[in-house]
C-alpha cells in the first residue's frame, strides 16, 4: 500500500466511495491517481499503458492506495510497488512460445489465402452475384408494391373479386 501525501483526515472520507464507473472520481481517488502520474512521469515509458489506483485502508487503519498496470511494463509482468498480475505468469511463459508459433502459422495461412489469385476471382464473382441479387430483390419488392397498390385501388373502386385479389396477394407473398 502506498500512503497518500499529505495524509487524508477522517472528515474527508466518504461513508462509501462512489463507483469508479459513475463518471467523476472521488477527490481522494483523484489524488491517488495524480500521485501515480507523478511517479510515471519519472519512468521511461515507451508505449501506451493502462494504469489504475484503488483507495484502501490497511489493517492498522492507515489510508492509502494500490496501483496496478495492464499487461507488461518495460518487458516485465511485475514491478516494485505495483499489484502483481492476476494470473500465473510462469504458466503464461510456458504457453507463450507455442501460442506465438500457432499465431505465426495462422498468419502464414492468411497470407497464402490473400495471395491466392483464384480467391480474388471468386470474391469478384460473389460480389457480382450479390449485386445482381440485390437488384432483383429491389425489382421484386417494387413489383409487389405496385401489385398491392393496384389491388387497393380495385377494392376502393368496388366490384372487384375479393377472392381473386386475395389470391394475387398470396401469390406475391409466395414469390
Amino acid at each position: 500500500m502506498i500512503e497518500l501525501e499529505p495524509p487524508i483526515g477522517e472528515r474527508e472520507l466518504p461513508a462509501v466511495f462512489p463507483s469508479p464507473f459513475d463518471g467523476t472520481p472521488h477527490p481522494i481517488a483523484r489524488r491517488a491517481a495524480e500521485q501515480l502520474l507523478a511517479e510515471l512521469r519519472r519512468m521511461p515509458l515507451d508505449e501506451g499503458k493502462m494504469f489504475g489506483v484503488l483507495v484502501v485502508r490497511d489493517a492498522g487503519g492507515r489510508l492509502g492506495y494500490l496501483q496496478a498496470f495492464s499487461g507488461m511494463l518495460a518487458g516485465r509482468w511485475t514491478r516494485e510497488g505495483f499489484a502483481p498480475p492476476l494470473f500465473d505468469a510462469a504458466a503464461w511463459e510456458r504457453m507463450w512460445p507455442a501460442g506465438q508459433a500457432a499465431l505465426r502459422e495462422h498468419d502464414q495461412r492468411l497470407a497464402a489465402i490473400d495471395a491466392d489469385g483464384d480467391r480474388a476471382r471468386r470474391r469478384m464473382r460473389l460480389e457480382g452475384a450479390a449485386s445482381v441479387w440485390a437488384s432483383m430483390s429491389r425489382a421484386l419488392r417494387d413489383k409487389h408494391k405496385a401489385n398491392k397498390a393496384a389491388r387497393d385501388a380495385a377494392r376502393a373502386a368496388g366490384g372487384a373479386d375479393a377472392e381473386a385479389l386475395a389470391q394475387q396477394s398470396r401469390a406475391d407473398t409466395a414469390e
